[in-house]
């Protein structure tokens, strides 16, 4: 005859048994995940060269409904990693975020990509804001270098295009670098790149793209980003 209490004790010392096993299985994938990240970030701090000049960095992004999950987690996600391998060069990093659909405005970090928001897009309205940022602080100092990054999954109107060139021409006198990131697993068109009078009809040395249509490739870019351009 079966013993119930000890059956029933049985399977409780195994229960239990399996969570600490899971639990430890837990820890120890976020310790590897620790020490993959801590790697990544000394890999990519060995491609840089130190400064005693300081930076600021203006971080901009579309969050209109075009802007899903994927996008705006790989968006953020090159925007940490870039910062992080700025930090390694600088003596010291000070950021701006800024939000934009068909209008821009500033937001804190912890909110920046953290959520979509409808409407569509007009990029123009990022740049105007970035240029008055620029005009409002003084940050014409040769021990200053000042980039900027949009975030964007490539949609645009094709008429806001020639905004932009407008406007970017502007930015260019006040700033070390700007930086285009195009976040996008899809094959499209982008028509804020590719369309009329897109951004890479620009020439200026000031001026670079990525395109990121996979998470591996976050790293590569910020990579070659800091070999290129942080040397």
């Amino acid at each position: 005859m079966i013993n119930i209490e000890k059956f029933q004790s049985e399977i409780q010392k195994n229960m239990q048994a399996m969570v600490n096993e899971h639990g430890k299985i837990i820890r120890e994938n976020r310790e590897l995940k620790d020490q993959v990240k801590q790697l990544e970030k000394q890999t990519l701090a060995m491609n840089v060269t130190k400064t005693d000049k300081d930076a600021v960095v203006i971080f901009a992004a579309d969050v209109s409904s075009s802007m899903g999950i994927w996008e705006r987690v790989s968006g953020k996600e090159y925007a940490e990693k870039l910062l992080s391998v700025l930090s390694e060069r600088y003596k010291s990093v000070s950021t701006r975020h800024i939000h934009h659909h068909t209008e821009a405005k500033l937001v804190n970090k912890g909110e920046f990509l953290a959520r979509d928001e409808s409407g569509g897009t007009i990029a123009s309205s990022a740049y105007r804001l970035i240029n008055k940022e620029l005009e409002d602080f003084d940050y014409d100092n040769e021990n200053l270098d000042v980039f900027v990054v949009h975030i964007s999954d490539g949609d645009n109107l094709t008429s806001d295009n020639l905004r932009i060139n407008k406007i970017i021409e502007k930015v260019f006198k006040k700033v070390t670098k700007i930086i285009y990131v195009e976040v996008s697993p899809f094959t499209k068109n982008s028509i804020l790149l590719n369309g009329r009078n897109g951004l890479k009809s620009i020439e200026n040395g000031k001026f670079s793209y990525v395109i990121i249509k996979n998470t591996d490739e976050v790293d590569a870019s910020v990579r070659g980003f800091a070999t290129l351009h942080l040397n």
